[in-house]
């Protein structure tokens, strides 16, 4: 049974406890065993959301393509089934590769790639690739050179029998230190150099803390109210004898059940909130709010402040963060050029013409980062044939180019255009497919379609090379169509967008027809709102 005196001197003991020294290790496998507590149970509920939003943004689509067209479709069968036959556990293909790689990076940022070659359709290709556990490796450089480092599975002063990494005829080995000098023996891990780990153990010691208090606090107190307004009237106040007869009988009560708590018994005019903490203070989101902030600035998402008319508002700017994920598709992508270059190499005695061949290793964009002002943009490069309609429609949205190519094929062949064409109250063009119907023709050269009275306006209007200063200075044949207000909606978005496509350093056309897509969009958004 805990008595009052008991409850509370654990209370203090909680709260004045010294607390253990926040610190980072030096070692790099100390500094492993910290970010692996961290990562398994997140108490701080943001760096392995943050990490997942990472790792699947830098998961991009890989291609591969040379000037040999049997080469390009023996690269491509390799990307789809290298490590096919590892285990049943381990998924297939490039983009699992691709996802492990920047877990890797993120994570220890020791990157060993384990190599394993076999022969395949006639070429020496590798049939696995996967990387190895970076907190598992040391590293050895008795000779103290650039050159004399030597890399081990496992600790090799307790076990020299452990294997040392030596590149052989069947495998090879490619070890990689993204975010350190070359002499450095060890790398530090991304999550200890942005100071992640640091802040993630101070906000697990502040929750640490709050969560002894309150685990201390709230189960253990019980208290028993006896008498009434009424009972002190009439003169029958309870004596001190019947406190503790009632207080006896309710503790032996609760000894049979076997619970541990705090119990006690007062006159009725006894006010408990006397006896409970105030839990506002101890979980005051203030006491985080420092740590939080600091915690998303070390992974990227830098807090700037800014004033809105009525109340000081904080943004979180994610460039860093989108600049270090765009850094590691490029990193990643070297290390797969590096393995074409070993490929290419592996070959050059049976296919000689191997070696005369580019190879080029090609990420896709990085979708989570595509703004609705990118994907105007790429329209406007697709309209003008400068992006393919395959990456116009895998850039802009989640559709898959191969699926739709195929769904277009069995609509022709099932004549769906002809079948589902609208009626002629809802029929934009205004006539019906006709047996001349060309879906080759380009957009700004079918009739009646916003893309062809775009091209219209642009080849009558004078070509705009500056921002619009004047509502009379936009083009007549637009300023005519247009109310005043509508007039100046369309110059202030033709500005906006103007000064965008110059800051891309667009070229005159293309920085004309962006702003003129934008400035239309804009005011059909007005009246669509309407």
């Amino acid at each position: 049974m805990i008595t009052e005196n008991e409850y509370y001197r654990q209370l203090f003991e909680h709260a004045f406890a010294s607390t253990k020294k926040v610190s980072v290790a030096t070692d790099f496998h100390k500094r492993m065993v910290q970010i692996n507590n961290i990562l398994d149970n997140d108490k701080t509920a943001l760096i392995s959301t943050i990490l997942e939003f990472m790792v699947g943004s830098a998961t991009t689509d890989i291609n591969i393509n040379t000037d040999n067209a049997q080469l390009t479709k023996t690269l491509n069968e390799w990307k789809t089934n290298v490590n096919k036959d590892i285990n049943i556990d381990i998924p297939k293909g490039i983009r699992s590769f691709t996802e492990q790689y920047f877990r890797e990076r993120w994570k220890s940022s020791f990157i060993v790639l384990v190599i394993k070659w076999k022969k395949m359709n006639g070429f020496i290709l590798p049939s696995r690739m996967y990387l190895m556990d970076g907190a598992s490796i040391y590293v050895q450089n008795k000779k103290k050179n650039l050159n004399s480092n030597e890399y081990w599975f496992g600790q090799p002063l307790k076990d020299e029998s452990l294997a040392l990494i030596n590149n052989s005829e069947y495998t090879t080995y490619i070890v990689r230190k993204p975010f350190n000098q070359w002499y450095d023996q060890y790398p530090t891990p991304y999550f200890v150099r942005t100071g992640t780990v640091y802040h993630a153990e101070v906000k697990r010691q502040i929750l640490s803390r709050q969560e002894d208090i309150i685990n201390t606090s709230i189960p253990y107190s019980v208290f028993i109210k006896l008498g009434s307004d009424e009972a002190i009237r009439r003169g029958l106040v309870p004596s001190k004898p019947d406190m503790e007869a009632v207080l006896s009988e309710f503790k032996k009560n609760i000894e049979e059940n076997k619970r541990e708590l705090n119990v006690n018994a007062y006159p009725h005019d006894v006010k408990f909130e006397d006896f409970i903490p105030d839990y506002k203070k101890i979980l005051d989101d203030s006491l985080l709010r420092g740590v939080d902030k600091n915690l998303l600035s070390s992974l990227g998402l830098i807090e700037l402040m800014g004033f809105s008319s009525t109340r000081q508002e904080a943004i979180l700017n994610p460039k860093v963060l989108i600049e270090e994920v765009q850094n590691g598709v490029f990193d990643y992508v070297e290390l797969l050029t590096e393995v074409m270059d070993l490929i290419k190499e592996k070959n050059k005695g049976v296919h000689r013409n191997i070696v005369n061949n580019e190879i080029r290793v090609m990420p896709g964009i990085v979708k989570a980062f595509v703004t609705d002002e990118m994907r105007s943009l790429i329209r406007s490069w697709y309209d003008r044939g400068v992006v393919s309609k395959k990456d116009g429609l895998e850039n802009t949205t989640a559709l898959d180019f191969s699926v739709q190519l195929n769904e277009r094929d069995l609509e022709k062949k099932n004549k769906i255009d002809e079948r589902m064409h609208p009626p002629i109250v809802q029929n934009q063009e205004q006539h019906s497919v006709s047996p001349d119907f060309n879906e080759d023709v380009p957009d700004d050269k079918k009739k009646d379609t916003p893309e062809a009275n775009n091209y219209k306006n642009a080849s009558f209007c004078e070509a705009i090379v500056e921002p619009i200063k004047r509502l009379k200075d936009i083009p007549e044949d637009i300023r005519g169509l247009l109310k005043q207000k509508e007039q100046k909606i369309f110059k202030d978005s033709f500005n906006e967008a103007f000064q965008k496509a110059t800051d891309l350093q667009l070229d005159d056309d293309l920085r004309e027809k962006f702003s003129l897509e934008f400035a239309y969009n804009k005011l059909k958004e007005l009246k669509s709102g309407e």
